[in-house]
Parts: C-alpha cells; sequence; structure tokens
C-alpha cells in the first residue's frame, strides 16, 4: 500500500472515531474531550502530509546500479555507494521475465536485482535467456 494511500486510511479512521466521540456526546468528560483533540490534531498532520508538496531533495534521491552477468556469477554494483554484491547463477532460484525488465531472484522475492531489457549493453536476452536456462517464467506486468 503506497504511503499516501495509508495517510488517507489513518486520517479517516480518527475523523470516523472522532466523530463518534463527539456523537456519543463524550465531549463532555474531560478524558475522552483530550483525546479526541488529540485525533483532530493527528487526522489534520495526516492531511497535510497528504497534500504536502514533495521537495527538490527527496526528488534527488535515485537508485543507480550497474549488474553485470558473466558465465557463473552475477554483479550487482551500487554506483553511488561503489559496493559490490556477487551471487553464484548456481544460487538464483529463478528469473521472472516482465515485458520490459528481468527480476533476478537469488534468494526470496525480497532479495532481488532488476535488469532493464533496452539498457543491455553486452549480450543479448537470447545470451541472457541461455545464462538462467530452465529459470525464466514469464510474467505480466
Amino acid at each position: 500500500m503506497r504511503m499516501r494511500y495509508k495517510g488517507i486510511l489513518i486520517m479517516l479512521s480518527v475523523v470516523v472515531f472522532s466523530v463518534l466521540l463527539l456523537a456519543l456526546g463524550l465531549w463532555k468528560d474531560e478524558r475522552y474531550r483530550n483525546t479526541c483533540i488529540i485525533l483532530i490534531l493527528g487526522a489534520a498532520l495526516g492531511g497535510y502530509s497528504l497534500i504536502a508538496p514533495v521537495t527538490p531533495s527527496q526528488m534527488r534521491e535515485r537508485w543507480s546500479f550497474t549488474v553485470r552477468i558473466t558465465q557463473d556469477t552475477v554483479h550487482c554494483t551500487d554506483v553511488r555507494e561503489q559496493t559490490v554484491r556477487e551471487i553464484p547463477i548456481a544460487k538464483v532460484k529463478r528469473v521472472l521475465d516482465f515485458e520490459t525488465f528481468y527480476c533476478v531472484i537469488y534468494s526470496d522475492i525480497g532479495s532481488c536485482m532488476i535488469c532493464q531489457k533496452d539498457l543491455l549493453t553486452e549480450g543479448t536476452a537470447e545470451t541472457f535467456a541461455q545464462l538462467f536456462d530452465g529459470k525464466i517464467k514469464k510474467r505480466a506486468v
């Protein structure tokens, strides 16, 4: 679920709960009034976070990786931090073939690398398919 949708869901639940407190007449009790004020302020803050603009510093953050595949190893280099992760091809569990990219899964779905098809610089898609013969599964986006 995207963050903005979570914010909308939280804000709506807070507003509904606050309206219920008001409708039940609990506003007169000091404990419930303070709780209701806190909930309304939380809903206002959530509403602001939904319409708040994205700052340029948030937009600058980009992931930049280079994936190089040899006969026996997948090398993934984080260009920003200059770190390299090497995974033997034998440890690759499966490769999901989407229309525009491959998802190379080597541990579980949380441990994968994305290889964009139109950014292949060495070799072809057929060469890629030969390296992962039998592990490629077609998927729709």
